[in-house]
C-alpha cells in the first residue's frame, strides 16, 4: 500500500518548462569554480590589473607638471590614501567591476566552450544510473512524471482508476508502479529520448544547486580559507531546505521534481560538484578518472538512511535488490 504522498499523488498538469540556463547564467555559475580551482591566476590577474593602473596614473602625474620633484610625483601616484577603491582597477566603479568580472568569467567561458560538453558526456552515465535506481526504488516520483510529460510510455500510477486508499479528507492514494527498465539500453527509442531529456534536466538542476550552494555557503571561520568544500554528501534537513527556499512548511518541497535531488540525491550533488571542480583545476582528464572510479551501488547504499527518512515509498532496499 502506498504511503502518504501529500501533493505527489497528483498527476502534473503542465508542460515541462525548460531548466536549461542561459549562457550568461552558466558563465556566472562556472566563474565560482574558476575562483576555487585557479586562485593564483585570479590573484595574478588582479595584481597585473592594478600594476597597469599604477603605471597609467604615474604617466599622467608626471605629465601634469604639478610636481617639481619627480620623486614627489611618484609617491603621489602610488598613494591610495583618499582615493576611491575602484581607481585601483578602473576609471569608474562600473569599469573596475567589468575588468574584475572579466578575470573570473574568461576561464568560465573557455571551460564552457571547450570542455563542458566533454565533462557532461562523462558525467551523464553516472547520473543515468542514479536516476534509474531512484525510479526503480519509487523515490523520484515527480521526476518520473516529468518523464511522462516528455512522452515516456509508463506512468508511476494511473489516477483515472480506483485509488488504493482514500483518506478521511477524500485524498486519493496510489501504489507506485514498478519502473520497467534497468538501463537506458533496454528502452525503446521513444522512452530512451524522454529519459535522456530528463537526465539533462537533472544535470542542469545539479549545476544550479551546486553553484548556489557556493554563493550562500555559511561564513567560513577563517575568511582567508579558500579551500573548496563540495556540496555535503549527507545533504541538509528538510527544515533547512524549506527555509532556504522560503517555504512555509517543509512539505512544500514535495511539490516539485526540482527539489528531489536535494531531498534524495545529495550524494549525486556531491559527486557532480567535486567532479566539476577537478575539471576546472586540472588541464587533463583527471575528472574522467574520478568519474570512472564512482560506484553507484555504494553511493546509493550510503544514502539509505536519508532515503528512508524523506522518501514516501522507499522501503530500505539496497541497490542490488532495487536492480533485480
Amino acid at each position: 500500500m502506498a504511503k502518504k504522498k501529500q501533493e505527489a499523488e497528483l498527476t502534473p498538469a503542465y508542460e515541462n518548462e525548460s531548466v536549461i540556463p542561459t549562457r550568461e547564467e552558466r558563465i556566472a555559475d562556472f566563474s565560482i569554480y574558476s575562483l576555487f580551482a585557479q586562485p593564483d591566476e585570479f590573484s595574478n590577474g588582479m595584481d597585473e590589473l592594478r600594476s597597469r593602473r599604477l603605471y597609467c596614473r604615474l604617466m599622467e602625474t608626471l605629465k601634469s607638471g604639478r610636481y617639481e620633484d619627480e620623486k614627489d610625483a611618484i609617491d603621489a601616484s602610488f598613494s591610495d590614501e583618499g582615493r576611491p577603491l575602484y581607481e585601483r582597477y578602473g576609471d569608474s566603479p562600473d569599469d573596475a567591476l567589468a575588468k574584475i568580472r572579466e578575470l573570473t568569467e574568461k576561464p568560465a567561458e573557455v571551460f564552457l566552450d571547450k570542455k563542458e560538453a566533454s565533462f557532461r558526456s562523462a558525467f551523464l552515465p553516472y547520473l543515468e544510473s542514479v536516476l534509474i535506481a531512484g525510479m526503480r526504488a519509487k523515490v523520484l516520483v515527480n521526476t518520473w512524471w516529468r518523464l511522462v510529460n516528455y512522452g515516456f510510455s509508463a506512468q508511476p500510477f494511473d489516477e483515472t482508476k480506483e485509488p488504493d486508499l482514500t483518506g478521511e479528507d477524500g485524498a486519493k492514494y496510489y501504489s507506485v508502479s514498478d519502473f520497467p527498465y534497468r538501463s537506458v539500453s533496454e528502452m525503446p527509442a521513444k522512452d530512451k529520448e524522454a529519459f535522456r531529456q530528463v537526465t539533462l534536466d537533472v544535470y542542469y538542476v545539479l549545476e544550479s544547486i551546486c553553484s548556489l550552494y557556493h554563493t550562500t555557503e555559511p561564513a567560513r571561520a577563517d575568511e582567508e580559507d579558500n579551500t573548496f568544500r563540495p556540496y555535503p554528501k549527507e545533504g541538509y534537513s528538510m527544515e533547512k531546505l524549506a527555509k532556504d527556499w522560503e517555504y512555509e512548511t517543509p512539505g512544500e518541497l514535495y511539490d516539485s521534481w526540482e527539489h528531489e535531488p536535494e531531498l534524495y540525491l545529495s550524494f549525486a550533488l556531491y559527486r557532480f560538484d567535486e567532479a566539476l571542480y577537478y575539471a576546472f583545476k586540472y588541464v587533463g582528464n583527471e575528472y574522467k578518472e574520478y568519474l570512472s572510479s564512482l560506484n553507484v551501488a555504494e553511493d546509493w547504499n550510503g544514502a539509505s538512511r536519508r532515503l528512508q527518512e524523506y522518501a514516501f515509498y522507499y522501503e530500505g532496499q539496497d541497490y542490488n535488490s532495487i536492480m533485480k
